[in-house]
């Protein structure tokens, strides 16, 4: 009897973890993996219960439900940890293993066989865990809580594969080996307890992790265009600009104002109006590369920071930008719609703060609209607009040789 009490208190813990995963899932339900989580933790409950209490390594069809729910919840765990870091699954490999496991198991309880029995319990769901550890590895994130996940998935193999060699030193053989309760079964649960505790804590510490950084976003995320707001983009901006000032990295500015907006908002409306804005910054978070940075902030109002980008590379950027804007069509009920806009470029240079650098790109902004819209113009530091590239291809900037600066 002390020994099932032992045995209890894994899945006890088990039954908690497994509550605490469903009820963080039901508050957001876009994050399935917590309720993969959920999953598995209630997966070791019941096979848990069923070693302790029923199965007594005789009836091959108990024995296929433990190995069935077993590796149906190291599964679980592995599928929702790689959901959660955007990884693609061997979901196919999963379920073979799960398979194959329960047809050994089912065998070796049917023929008398618990070398066997205890082998194929434990290698497939060990197995399971390393192809998760292998797929998280794989990802190289930089995180703490990642690696540190990892390397528990590591540990639950490495328990399994030698649990049978545990069963040995322990109960003296496998061929005397009671799955009910026993001295090995007592020490398993310990260890599982544990491991399997740790990987919760580590687990949960992830989706407060997680839950904190989308707090982060929604509070500088501008939630119509998908950029930075202005506050938040302006504190990049700043960072990137320190960065840049030991590595000797050029920097530019590109300002962008969506063309007639206001006439667009009286003749359509503001529901049209949103759609224009949210189209405009899903098409400049596709142009600029991965290392600049982008942001509305204004109304129509946009700003890009060119990273490692001369002047004229950067007004190569706003006129891909701007000849993408002009070709792109919408609709406004029945009325086909067609935007232009307007941009304005200036290269940062040594000594010179964000306003200084802001305005002078501004001020470009304003010589493209007062020069028919629809044009990108470049300043210089004396305040001497160049050239301008609008819709009648004046100015192309030779971008084959701008294209090498931008990269």
């Amino acid at each position: 009897m002390p020994l099932q009490i032992v045995s209890l208190i894994t899945p006890a813990f088990a039954l908690l973890f497994a509550g605490v995963f469903a009820a963080l899932w039901w508050r957001d339900r876009a994050r399935v993996h917590l309720l993969a989580f959920a999953l598995s933790y209630f997966a070791l409950v019941l096979s848990f219960l069923l070693v302790v209490l029923v199965f007594d390594g005789k009836s091959s069809a108990m024995a296929v439900a433990v190995s069935l729910i077993s590796e149906f919840g190291a599964a679980a765990t592995v599928w929702g940890a790689a959901r959660r870091m955007g990884l693609a699954s061997p979901t196919a490999g999963y379920g073979v293993i799960v398979v194959l496991t329960a047809l050994f198991t089912g065998m070796a309880a049917a023929f008398g066989q618990p070398r066997v029995l205890m082998l194929a319990q434990n290698t497939g769901s060990s197995l399971i865990f390393v192809l998760g550890a292998l797929v998280l590895w794989a990802a190289r994130s930089p995180r703490l809580l990642d690696r540190a996940l990892v390397w528990l998935m590591a540990l639950f193999a490495a328990h399994g594969f030698s649990r049978p060699l545990q069963a040995m030193l322990v109960e003296g053989g496998l061929e005397t080996l009671r799955f009910g309760a026993s001295n090995f079964q007592a020490i398993n649960v310990v260890i599982i307890g544990v491991l399997s505790a740790s990987m919760a804590m580590i687990m949960l510490a992830q989706a407060v992790q997680d839950k904190f950084q989308q707090e982060q976003e929604a509070a500088t995320i501008d939630p119509l265009s998908g950029l930075m707001m202005r506050r938040a983009f302006e504190q990049e901006v700043r960072a990137a600009v320190a960065r840049a000032k030991p590595r000797g990295r050029p920097l530019s500015l590109i300002v962008a104002d969506i063309d007639h907006f206001k006439a667009i908002n009286d003749a359509h409306g503001h529901a049209v109006g949103d759609q224009v804005i949210a189209s405009f910054g899903r098409l400049l978070a596709e142009k600029i590369r991965p290392s600049d940075v982008a942001g509305r902030i204004g109304g129509e109002e946009f700003c890009v920071l060119a990273w490692n980008c001369h002047g004229t590379a950067a007004s190569a950027l706003a006129e891909r930008v701007r000849a993408a804007v002009r070709e792109s069509r919408g609709r406004a009920g029945n009325v086909e719609l067609t935007v232009s806009a307007s941009f304005g470029v200036a290269e940062w240079h040594p000594g010179e703060t964000f306003a200084q650098v802001f305005a002078r790109a501004d001020a470009a902004l304003y010589e493209a609209k007062n020069c028919g819209r629809n044009r990108v113009v470049l300043r210089d530091r004396r305040g001497k607009a160049g050239a301008a590239a609008g819709h009648d291809g004046a100015a192309a900037l030779a971008a084959s040789n701008i294209s090498v600066l931008e990269r």
